[in-house]
C-alpha cells in the first residue's frame, strides 16, 4: 500500500533537500570558490544522510505488515541506524577530502539520533493528518450518500402526488407525465453514486420535472430558466435545483407562481445558482419545522461541500414577496 502519492513524495524529498541546503548556503564563507571537494561532500550528505534513509523509510513503510504498536518503533530504529550508517560513511568521505576534518563518534550518533527523531516525527505527523483527512472525507461522502438516498423516496412521493392529481381528468397528459416521471426517477437513481454531473444533464432532467408540475398547474406556474453558455458543461452535485423548485411550488402562498432560475460562473473557479420565486418569502417557507424536507436536505448537502455556501433572503419585486436562494459552489 502506497502511503504517499507521487506529489507528496516529491515534496518530501524537496523538503529534505531544503533542510540541508538552507543552513549550508547560509554558513558558506563569502567569496570562497566551490570546488569538486565541496560538491562531493555536499552530495554525500544529501544522498547518504537525507534522501537515502528517507527512500528506505518510504519503501519499508509501504511494505511492512506489522501492527501499529510495532510498526512505529521498528521503522524509527531502522531509520535511525540508516542515518547513522550514512553519516559514518560521510565522515570517512570528508576525512579523505579534507585531512583536517574530524567527527567524533558521539557527534555522529547524536546527529543521527536528533535528525532521525525530528524527520520521523514530522513524517508520522503528516501520515496521521492524512489519515484524519481521509476519514473526514469518507464520513462526508457517507453523509452525502445518505442525504441523496433520502431525496429519492421524498421526490417519488411528491411526484406521484403530482401525477395522481390529474390522471383521471386527462389520461393523455397523465401518460406524458408518467413518461417524464420515469425519466426523472431513472436519472435520480443513476446519479445516487455520483458526486457531480454535467449541468446540462441536470438541467435537462429539471425541465422534465417542471413539465410534470406545469401539467398539473398549467398557466398558474411559470418557470424562467437562464443558464450561461460557458457553464453548461461544468460539473456540480446532482439534483440541487429540483428540491428548491418543488419547495417553491409546495409552499407558495399565492398564484400565479413565478420561479426564475439563473446559473452563471463566478470568475473561473466558482458557479452561482439562484432560485427566486414570488410565493411568500422566508416566514412561510423556512420558519415552520415541518415544512421543506427537500429544502433541508439541500441545505445539508451544501454544508457538506467544501467551499460551498447557501443564502436565503426575501425576494421583493413587482410580482410580490418571495424567497430567493443563492448557492455558490467551487468547480
Amino acid at each position: 500500500m502506497q502511503l504517499l502519492n507521487n506529489k507528496e513524495m516529491k515534496a518530501a524529498f524537496a523538503l529534505s533537500a531544503g533542510l540541508y541546503a538552507i543552513p549550508t548556503i547560509q554558513n558558506w564563507p563569502a567569496g570562497q570558490s566551490i570546488g569538486w571537494e565541496f560538491l562531493v561532500g555536499n552530495l554525500s550528505w544529501l544522498m547518504l544522510f537525507y534522501w537515502g534513509p528517507l527512500a528506505l523509510l518510504l519503501f519499508l513503510d509501504s511494505r511492512l505488515f506489522l501492527s501499529l504498536s510495532w510498526r512505529t518503533p521498528v521503522l524509527w530504529i531502522i531509520y535511525f541506524f540508516t542515518m547513522l550508517i550514512g553519516i559514518s560513511v560521510i565522515g570517512i568521505i570528508l576525512a579523505r577530502l579534507f585531512p583536517n576534518f574530524v567527527m567524533s563518534a558521539f557527534t555522529l550518533t547524536f546527529s543521527a539520533f536528533l535528525w532521525s527523531t525530528f524527520n520521523f516525527t514530522l513524517y508520522r505527523a503528516f501520515l496521521l493528518y492524512k489519515t484524519l483527512q481521509v476519514e473526514r472525507l469518507e464520513r462526508k461522502q457517507s453523509q452525502l450518500n445518505t442525504l441523496k438516498q433520502q431525496l429519492n423516496p421524498h421526490f417519488l412521493f411528491n411526484s406521484l402526488n403530482t401525477v395522481s392529481a390529474f390522471v383521471h381528468e386527462s389520461p393523455q397528459e397523465a401518460e406524458e407525465a408518467i413518461l417524464n416521471l420515469a425519466e426523472v426517477l431513472r436519472y435520480s437513481l443513476d446519479v445516487t453514486a455520483q458526486d457531480k454531473v454535467k449541468i446540462v444533464e441536470d438541467i435537462h432532467v429539471l425541465q422534465q420535472y417542471i413539465q410534470l408540475e406545469k401539467a398539473r398547474f398549467s398557466d398558474k406556474l411559470q418557470v424562467l430558466l437562464n443558464v450561461s453558455d460557458d457553464c453548461k458543461d461544468k460539473m456540480l452535485p446532482p439534483m440541487l435545483l429540483q428540491p428548491l423548485v418543488e419547495n417553491a411550488i409546495k409552499h407558495t402562498q399565492q398564484w400565479p407562481l413565478n420561479i426564475s432560475i439563473d446559473i452563471s460562473l463566478v470568475g473561473t473557479d466558482q458557479i452561482k445558482l439562484v432560485v427566486a420565486d414570488n410565493g411568500g418569502g422566508l416566514d412561510q417557507e423556512l420558519q415552520t419545522p415541518t415544512k421543506g424536507h427537500g429544502l433541508r436536505i439541500t441545505k445539508e448537502r451544501i454544508s457538506l461541500n467544501q467551499g460551498a455556501s447557501i443564502r436565503f433572503e426575501n425576494n421583493n419585486d413587482t410580482q410580490g414577496l418571495g424567497l430567493k436562494v443563492t448557492m455558490v459552489l467551487d468547480l
